[in-house]
């Protein structure tokens, strides 16, 4: 901040806003130094030492409202020692010392309830630590918010709240926030009530969001090259009553096909809507049952997405002895390569697919209770299984007509091509020429024909009209 000067209980910066605090520190070109809201000095360290730390940590200590006021480096943990409090960074900047092997800000529990960060960056320097830790690691914290908060060059997580004895982990929200060149997910949210993501760029880090529990909301954010061998940008772990929606998501840089856009486990009333998912290695949506015996995922809706050249499948529902109960899977665009599978229900399923347009791959749904009604299939290839039904369904022929199929004089059968997408179950023929007291009849029905056959042939040709319906 440039022209900044220190008045008691507030800070003035050329174009910055005035606002009151409780300590404050900041740095005068040789020292780090921290100061009370009356403007009294509380500690003050050598910037030169990268111990701003001491004097960070000696702000933090003093009050609630702490305002930050230049780059600092530290070497320990800064640590949170009590509740409702508020940091403004004021663009300000904290990276970790080479060396250092500690995570950057932590709270001491029961301590850390209700804290806001504001416009502050954090570097955790990871290829100059030889342990790798975490940016922010929380214990029974719960109601943070950080706005405008970037985080960067994790030697682990950027953000991870844990859940220690007095089991509190909920409410955490982000907004306008930034997370890249982490060594692992840059959010890792285990067993959490009420996680939002909004607004947020998320890139090049191992993996993007991880979370378990209830209420989750990542809504409008970008997500760009998650570089694990087996991590995703989004994924979810038992959650409920949640929603990922309008992000975009793209590549997942060299890993193998088991990296995902978004990975959905064992969940309930989830819906993932208006997200744009391209050039993913792995699949697209995946949603999937891991569990053995009566695992179920009911009330997941996946519509209106747009999902382009994933190497994988682009809609995936899959799992060991899979239950899913309600699924509906609507007004998506899915393109591929023609070698891809498009989407996939497998096990015993229930649930409606209907107005999607799927264009260069391979449809497939097998031993499901699905129908599957008004979608576009161009240029696609079929793997459809019993247990499914399929109406008005465009590139999917489903029903077929034919006249004039013809048995030649002196023969006593004819293989018609059908034209439809799988083996008729019905198939009706009326004579169109005389047979005298010779019987019809049809047999080998196939994927691709089915026969008319008289029991005896004739001088002259008989034609038969034919009605064939999967």
């Amino acid at each position: 901040m440039s022209q900044s000067k220190v008045k008691s209980g507030s800070i003035i910066g050329a174009g910055d806003r005035v606002a009151p605090y409780d300590a404050m520190v900041y740095q005068d070109g040789t020292y780090t130094i921290a100061v009370d809201g009356d403007g009294n000095v509380i500690k003050k360290v050598l910037s030169s030492l990268n111990t701003d730390d001491v004097a960070i940590q000696a702000a933090i200590d003093k009050g609630n409202v702490v305002e930050f006021l230049g780059d600092f480096v530290i070497k320990n943990t800064l640590m949170i020692n009590s509740d409702n409090v508020i940091y403004y960074g004021n663009r300000s900047k904290i990276t970790l010392a080479n060396s250092s092997d500690v995570d950057m800000l932590s709270n001491t529990p029961p301590y850390g309830r209700n804290v806001s960060l504001h416009d502050i960056s954090f570097d955790g320097n990871k290829t100059n630590q030889s342990v790798p830790k975490d940016i922010i690691r929380l214990e029974d914290a719960n109601s943070w918010k950080l706005h405008n908060v970037t985080i960067g060059y994790a030697g682990r997580y950027g953000f991870y709240p844990t859940t220690g004895p007095l089991v509190r982990n909920y409410v955490y929200d982000f907004d306008n926030c930034k997370f890249y060149y982490g060594n692992d997910y840059a959010i890792y949210a285990d067993v959490v009530n009420g996680l939002r993501v909004i607004n947020s760029y998320i890139e090049t880090n191992y993996g993007g969001i991880y979370a378990k529990g209830i209420n989750i909301n990542i809504h409008h954010n970008y997500f760009d090259w998650a570089f694990g061998t087996n991590t995703h940008h989004i994924h979810l772990v038992g959650v409920t009553e949640s929603k990922i929606s309008n992000n975009y998501i793209m590549e997942n840089g060299v890993a193998p096909a088991s990296g995902n856009g978004i990975f959905l486990e064992n969940s309930f009333f989830t819906t993932i809507t208006g997200n744009t998912i391209r050039g993913i290695k792995g699949t697209g949506i995946r949603t999937v049952i891991n569990s053995a015996g009566t695992a179920r995922s009911n009330g997941i809706i996946v519509n209106g997405n747009s999902i382009r050249d994933c190497t994988g499948p682009a809609i995936y529902f899959s799992g060991y002895n899979p239950y899913y109960l309600s699924i509906v899977c609507a007004n998506n665009s899915m393109t591929g390569s023609a070698a891809v599978t498009v989407f996939d229900f497998g096990g015993y399923s229930t649930g409606l697919v209907r107005n999607n347009y799927i264009r260069l791959g391979i449809v497939s749904v097998t031993t499901s209770h699905i129908m599957l009604k008004n979608n576009v299939f161009d240029s696609c290839t079929f793997n459809i299984g019993t247990y499914r039904k399929l109406v008005q369904n465009l590139g999917y022929t489903t029903e077929s007509t034919g006249k004039d199929a013809t048995i030649s004089a002196g023969n006593t059968y004819v293989d018609v091509t059908h034209s439809l997408n799988d083996t008729p179950t019905t198939v009706r023929v009326t004579p169109t020429t005389n047979l005298g007291t010779r019987s019809f009849w049809v047999d080998t029905k196939g994927a691709s024909t089915f026969r008319i056959n008289i029991n005896s042939s004739d001088l002259i040709d008989h034609t038969f009209d034919w009605e064939a319906e999967v």
